[in-house]
């Protein structure tokens, strides 16, 4: 990762999470704030918050929701750019994704959207 994050940063992270449904665009997890526990409650994977919506395994692991800079340079805030992930899948992104490299194959729905604005982006800073 290049770069300072913006100074609104806490804001730009929550209005790409509320755009999403506050859930991982990769595996659907909901968000979890684990700071924000009610009193007593274990910190750790919280299986009552996986609905139908959630595609990943039952694998006991606690999936905060975080927003990576696919490019990898923190000041691009562009929307193309900012994936809604939970840490699981961000951790599985980070290291494999080059986002200006040539794909042999199609891109997953998740991806697509940020795929198709960065190529947008760069028609236009072409033209």
């Amino acid at each position: 990762m290049t770069g300072k994050y913006p100074d609104d940063w806490p804001a730009i992270a929550e209005a790409a999470k509320a755009a999403v449904g506050n859930r991982c665009e990769r595996c659907k997890h909901p968000a979890e704030r684990p700071w924000k526990l009610p009193a007593g409650k274990q910190r750790g994977w919280r299986p009552e918050l996986c609905d139908g919506l959630c595609n990943h395994p039952a694998d006991g692991k606690q999936r905060v929701l975080t927003v990576h800079h696919l490019d990898g340079h923190k000041p691009n805030c562009a929307a193309w750019n900012l994936a809604v992930l939970c840490q699981v899948c961000h951790l599985s992104i980070q290291g494999r994704v080059t986002m200006r490299q040539l794909f042999m194959l199609d891109h997953t729905s998740w991806m697509l959207p940020h795929v198709e604005g960065m190529l947008r982006e760069a028609a236009l800073a072409v033209a």
